[in-house]
């Protein structure tokens, strides 16, 4: 059965496009966008819970964030303490070896 190309262009044409009016006049209510519609309230809570959340953990980040820097400091100052006598310890140290020299 050989079908003239034109006429089977013309034939699947034809069902192309009923198809499309098919499917265009038994769309139902609930398209998506009826669908987001209804829910945009719910999003926009959600979405306002998730930035308020996201609020909340970055400032968080940023109070520790802080609170490592002050650490971060005391640490090097003890750091530098503990190397001021631990020096001192060397300077009395000599002595007493210097003085058990003498006697």
């Amino acid at each position: 059965m050989n079908i003239d190309p034109q006429l089977g262009a013309v034939i699947i044409a034809i069902i192309s496009g009923l198809g499309g009016w098919y499917a265009n006049k038994s769309k139902r209510v609930s398209s998506t966008e009826t669908v987001y519609a209804e829910h945009t309230q719910d999003l926009w809570a959600r979405l306002d819970k998730l930035s308020n959340e996201l609020n909340s953990v970055t400032q968080e980040r940023n109070q520790l964030q802080i609170q490592v820097e002050q650490l971060s400091a005391q640490i090097e100052d003890q750091s530098k303490m503990i190397g001021n006598l631990q020096l001192e310890v060397r300077k009395l140290t000599n002595r007493l070896e210097s003085k058990n020299e003498e006697t």
